[in-house]
């Protein structure tokens, strides 16, 4: 983020950005693509048109150039229309002087004299570069000193057979200190492939993990490893909620932070839309058993449950939430999101229905975390955050071929195979 500048250009913000998005996509066939242009549904949406137009601004592709490929030969319509939408919202950025990662690559300049400012930068490299961050790789090498360590193995070949642009005939399961200003090899050791896997188990029942994950961690100590050495790895990081649940003990600490799902705001809120939108017996059964107000949900939001959103009416369904929640750090958070979901629903040309928001709200107040303070020994983290960290033990549940290898949500568009 340091060594490229934008000029005159601004980062554009997330709920502007969707808007410009959402225009953009103003087709009369933008159905065809199978996504809704409705409001609420877009919302949910639209990630997967940011997730392909990023991929192909990163990797330089042009997707003219998709409909060569055989995979891609029954989807020319798909692509034409995908083609019209990332033209217009281009345009939209450069009209309003914005820019984002989509348009990043072809709106920057090097900042060669920050970059000439260091000796030596050193990179510890684990995944993958995109060809724009190659490219920015190439260009830094001609300032100063570049130092990459990087290891190859079976599945990052696509990684390293980049280095071939350098000179470099890097060979697999070896370990390299690469100087690529001068294109010489600093060091290179041949690594082990020889796994040490002390169990392999599968079960029936998600949730048999969680016995499983303290057996090993028990057996693992019982070994002599200390906690501080252990690490839970959750691929799908939804599957910490769980472990929270069953940690009496506080033998965990969370590296992506806790759920607030039981928390009285998240499940007031979720309580609230629920009865608003089934009506039913039991929902409304749970309002009472859970001691909200039913008078005033009848009264105050129950009339206005399909008509459009107001303002004030966001404010009054915002200050019931909050009216029982007593953590301050959950309450710091939600303000943070309500001015985010202000600026989308009061800035956008039409109308959009209370019931819509107000699932749009129960989404956002999902997504908040809370800092881990509970001190557990043992590390539980997503695989993302693993990167560059060595451990003694280690466990990996949801090791199941929907959640590993994780499938993008880009692949709506292109074909991750």
């Amino acid at each position: 983020s340091k060594i490229i500048q934008t000029n005159d250009l601004r980062f554009i913000d997330n709920e502007h950005r969707f808007l410009l998005l959402k225009k953009a996509c103003q087709l009369n066939n933008f159905h065809h693509l199978g996504l809704s242009n409705q409001f609420n549904d877009f919302l949910q949406q639209s990630e997967y048109l940011f997730r392909f137009f990023q991929e192909l601004s990163s990797e330089k592709v042009d997707i003219d150039s998709l409909k060569e490929v055989d995979t891609y030969e029954f989807y020319h319509e798909h692509l034409d229309i995908l083609k019209q939408i990332q033209h217009h919202y281009i345009n939209a950025l450069a009209q309003q002087k914005y820019v984002d990662k989509i348009s990043l690559a072809q709106n920057h300049t090097l900042n060669s004299a920050f970059i000439s400012s260091f000796e030596e930068i050193e990179i510890f490299f684990e995944g993958y570069f995109t060809q724009f961050e190659f490219d920015l790789i190439k260009q830094t090498s001609q300032y100063t000193t570049l130092i990459i360590n990087l290891q190859t193995n079976a599945y990052n070949e696509k990684s390293y057979k980049k280095f071939e642009y350098f000179g470099f005939n890097l060979q697999k399961n070896r370990s390299y200190r690469l100087n690529v200003s001068n294109q010489t090899i600093l060091d290179e050791q041949e690594i082990s492939t020889q796994k040490n896997i002390q169990a392999l188990e599968g079960f029936n029942l998600r949730m048999n993990q969680i016995a499983f994950v303290k057996h090993s961690i028990y057996t693992m100590v019982q070994k002599g490893i200390s906690p501080q050495n252990i690490v839970v790895i959750v691929p799908d990081e939804k599957f910490s909620f769980y472990l929270q649940l069953f940690d009496s003990q506080n033998y965990f600490n969370y590296a992506m932070g806790k759920s607030i799902q039981n928390s009285s705001l998240y499940i007031d809120a979720h309580a609230l839309y629920e009865y608003l939108n089934e009506k039913e017996h039991q929902q409304k059964a749970y309002i009472e058993f859970i001691e909200l107000c039913f008078d005033a949900i009848k009264t105050e939001f129950e009339p206005f449950f399909n008509q459009n959103i107001t303002e004030a009416l966001l404010n009054a369904l915002i200050e019931f939430l909050k009216t029982r929640e007593q953590n301050q750090e959950i309450l710091e958070k939600f303000d943070e999101k309500i001015y985010t979901l202000k600026q989308l629903l009061f800035k956008y040309e039409e109308p959009i229905l209370f019931k819509e928001a107000f699932k749009f709200l129960l989404q956002k107040i999902s997504e908040i975390t809370l800092d881990d303070t509970s001190g557990g020994k043992i590390t539980v983290m997503g695989l993302l955050e693993t990167r560059g960290l060595s451990f003694e033990g280690v466990v990996i549940v949801d090791f199941n071929e929907d959640i590993v290898p994780k499938r993008s949500i880009k692949d709506k568009f292109i074909s991750t195979k």
